[in-house]
């Protein structure tokens, strides 16, 4: 029965983050994928739809720590909303059961039972199907073991697989595209997109610590953060009178395109702690009776059943057929036998490759 809970797929793809900083020096890039430093003021924006977002340079951040494509600009300026509308509309519980998978694709549950951490809902391109990534020439061999440490990390606990493509082409032989990748940049803040965007996708790290470099690859993944969450009044309260002032806007809550079961996780790596952005050394977020609560370092148990549920164990192959790695999670998180993997691995090559795959 479990192999049917893998039936339920969809294409989709990655968007944009940074975690909390303390200037906002603009970080710039050359030709060559090369750091520039570079100071530019900072200005907060109240677009028409009424949310404001904050320019810097001649970039857009939402929430301080999520860069915005030129898509979401749009989207949020004329709608309000991170995605096109079209987008907006796609109700995720029409979605059809036993597509086959392709190689941009993952799995979709909607178990209501489960519960799972706070992200995108899963639209066409939006998730990956292999995270492919490469290291910026500014990166050290230090800082390399460290993010190859996180991707390590986050490999052994969920369902996500990454791809090195640090010695491979930049575009499609044939067609000219350049491939999407993870491009890893030693940065004076950290930020990433949230989501799959195509193309060369910056994540800056100032921080290379593990819990830094997880939480900002998680952005990538299709992670928001859980303060977001559109049902968080319901679980803490957000003391604007402790909050530095015009940093308000990182309060806000996402309230369309997010796909979100279960209660607010105090757990998540993706969860700011109850400090962030105070004035004046008091809380600016305490749960309902009062207390404080503090982020976390590691992937809690919401964080890997998101990520388990929208992401198969890929290996990556030169032709059609999708193989899976024999270390593979159910959406509980719990492994899953041989025997499972390979029901698994059958169904979603109907139709697409000859199993056994050879």
């Amino acid at each position: 029965m479990k192999a049917l809970f893998y039936t339920s797929l969809f294409l989709f793809l990655f968007s944009s983050c940074l975690k909390e900083v303390e200037d906002y020096s603009n970080v710039v890039y050359n030709d060559d994928n090369n750091i520039i430093e570079k100071n530019e003021k900072k200005e907060l924006i109240k677009l028409s739809s009424g949310e404001t977002i904050v320019k810097v340079g001649d970039e857009y951040f939402y929430s301080d720590d999520i860069k915005l494509s030129e898509e979401q600009f749009l989207s949020l300026k004329n709608y309000g909303i991170l995605f096109s509308k079209s987008t907006y509309d796609y109700d995720p519980k029409k979605a059809s059961s036993g597509i086959p998978v392709l190689p941009e694709s993952g799995m979709i549950s909607y178990d209501n039972r489960i519960s799972t951490s706070f992200g995108l809902t899963p639209y066409v391109g939006k998730f990956w199907s292999m995270a492919r990534f490469k290291f910026n020439k500014n990166i050290t061999p230090s800082q390399e073991r460290a993010i190859r440490n996180a991707i390590q990390y986050i490999e052994s606990e969920t369902n996500v697989r990454f791809y090195d493509a640090t010695n491979d082409p930049e575009r499609h032989p044939q067609h000219g595209f350049i491939y999407p990748n993870i491009v890893f940049t030693a940065s004076n803040e950290n930020s990433s997109p949230i989501g799959r965007q195509g193309g060369n996708q910056i994540v800056n790290i100032h921080d290379f610590t593990l819990g830094i470099i997880v939480h900002e690859i998680c952005h990538s993944l299709g992670m928001f953060h859980e303060q977001s969450r559109a049902d968080r009044d319901k679980n803490i309260d957000i003391n604007y009178q402790n909050i530095i002032s015009g940093k308000e806007y990182n309060f806000n809550k996402i309230k369309h395109n997010y796909f979100m079961l279960g209660s607010f996780d105090f757990e998540s790596i993706m969860c700011y702690n109850s400090y962030s952005f105070s004035k004046n050394g008091l809380p600016t977020m305490t749960k309902k009776d009062g207390t404080t609560f503090w982020g976390r370092d590691i992937l809690s148990e919401n964080d890997k059943r998101f990520l388990n549920t929208f992401y198969l164990p890929l290996i990556k192959r030169n032709d059609v057929c999708l193989q899976l790695d024999r270390r593979m999670f159910d959406q509980n998180n719990n492994l899953l036998s041989e025997r499972e993997i390979e029901d698994i691995e059958r169904e979603i090559n109907t139709n697409r490759c000859d199993y056994p795959l050879r």
